[in-house]
């Protein structure tokens, strides 16, 4: 009797000692699966701020490019932070058509998050007849546009005829890309051709009338002529009486709108954030060069308009104005989330 209870109580203490073994492993197990799972979800966290530093070394990078795209040296490089957070960034040289790489190391405790991005200059703001940032409207029966009309809304011919040739697509920005207002401004008061709204009102800079010219230093042809104004609409207009007016240069109009009427000939480029309103035509009202309107452009009458791509590529080339880069293709170097 003693025995078989003995042998009982022996079973008894294995199984007890097997449960608590097997209770240990578990308890083991939960544990250490509870560590992993917490430095996961510590690795993880980490890894998205080193992503974020990352992406704001790129946004650093995209900052500098947008005030000089062409002159930021090779190589550049900037580093924000130190300890646990920090990124590192660094532009690589211009290639193709105006674009540039930029990669960025983000670094957070001890993970670290790699982006590379191609960014570039996009292209075509410089290269239209008509660049509106709403809608372009024919109303007239005659006339023509040689050169591209870009659009952010609609653009409508009535009749359609007088559109045919025309190369037109909803690619213009809307609001007008912005140009370096400061820099203009300054160049036409050192050329004379600052105009106010008084100035507006005599009919010219110029002792009561415009530049004639696109270029402000004939022949050599590499200026010019800015006239910047400021405070008013511009007219460009035709007196009473016979003969046909000229009017020459880089007109940027700041705080209104332009109209053209009648018997005008225009040799340049016009720029407004406002709307652009084209009134004649008959071969009378002709424009060599092109137009930017923030606003609507509407053409009521047959004005003929055509693209002067050296007058163009002249102010793109001065570095005055152009669409801000933008990101056009972005990878990822690295495992965002690696186990170890």
């Amino acid at each position: 009797m003693n025995k078989n209870r003995k042998n009982k109580e022996g079973v008894v203490l294995i199984l007890v000692i097997f449960v608590v073994v097997v209770l240990a492993i578990l308890g083991g197990a939960l544990v250490t699966r509870s560590v992993s799972e917490r430095n996961l979800a510590q690795r993880y966290d980490w890894s998205t701020r080193a992503f974020w530093l990352a992406e704001a070394g790129i946004n650093r990078a995209l900052q500098e490019v947008t005030d000089d795209f062409t002159t930021v040296a090779l190589g550049w490089n900037q580093s924000l932070g130190s300890g646990s957070g920090s990124y590192d960034v660094v532009l690589g040289p211009i290639y193709g058509v105006q674009m540039r790489n930029a990669t960025s190391t983000g670094i957070f405790d001890t993970i670290q998050r790699i982006i590379r991005v191609v960014l570039a200059i996009p292209q075509g703001f410089w290269d239209n007849a008509v660049y509106s940032a709403e809608n372009v409207t024919n109303n007239g029966n005659s006339g023509s546009i040689t050169g591209n009309v870009s659009y952010n809304g609609s653009f409508s011919s009535a009749p359609a005829a007088w559109a045919d040739g025309i190369t037109s697509s909803p690619t213009a920005k809307n609001p007008l890309p912005d140009l370096d207002f400061v820099t203009l401004r300054a160049m036409s008061i050192a050329q004379g051709l600052f105009c106010n709204a008084a100035c507006v009102i005599a009919g010219g800079p110029l002792t009561g009338v415009y530049p004639t010219s696109f270029w402000n230093n004939p022949p050599t042809n590499t200026i010019p002529n800015i006239v910047y104004i400021e405070g008013s609409d511009m007219d460009f207009k035709h007196p009473p009486g016979p003969g046909i007016t000229a009017y020459g240069g880089f007109y940027i109009v700041v705080d209104g709108d332009v109209e053209f009427h009648g018997k005008v000939q225009v040799d340049g480029v016009v720029y407004t954030p406002g709307e652009v309103t084209f009134d004649g035509g008959g071969n009378i009202l002709n424009i060599n060069g092109g137009i930017f309107s923030g606003e609507d452009t509407t053409i009521n009458g047959g004005p003929d308009l055509s693209y002067n791509q050296a007058y163009m590529h002249t102010l793109r080339d001065m570095d005055v104005g152009n669409e801000p880069p933008e990101v056009i293709s972005w990878e990822d170097l690295q495992n965002p989330y690696p186990l170890n």
